[in-house]
């Protein structure tokens, strides 16, 4: 089955959001610091699995960050209509994306694509 473009980016969002929680010091409240010292774990299992240089995380790690800050840029702008907003996402999703590919070798992209198409709910 052909995955919809919005699933895919949808999905490769969230495994960059999971990649920086990874990457950088927890700052979670009491409520959330299970759930996401739980994230934080399966993603560094994904990093370690795709092992990546310190060169990398490092560079994963901006590319993430900023992705967080433009994507809060983009829910907190009121000038924006939800569909607006969709379509600044959507785009966010493709260059961030396009970002990391940049970072990953040929066999680490073929081996992140695989953890995506695994972890697709059917």
């Amino acid at each position: 089955m052909k995955m919809k473009p919005i699933q895919r980016g949808l999905i490769c969002l969230g495994v960059a959001t999971f990649l920086a929680i990874s990457l950088s010091p927890s700052k979670a409240s009491p409520q959330t610091a299970e759930t996401k010292q739980m994230m934080k774990d399966s993603l560094q299992k994904a990093a370690n699995e795709l092992n990546l240089s310190a060169d990398q995380k490092t560079k994963l790690k901006g590319i993430f960050s900023d992705a967080k800050a433009k994507r809060e840029s983009i829910f907190k702008d009121s000038s924006l209509t939800d569909e607006q907003k969709q379509d600044k996402l959507k785009d966010l999703r493709g260059s961030t994306k396009s970002q990391v590919d940049e970072v990953l070798t040929p066999d680490q992209r073929t081996q992140l694509a695989e953890k995506l198409k695994a972890a697709k709910p059917e």
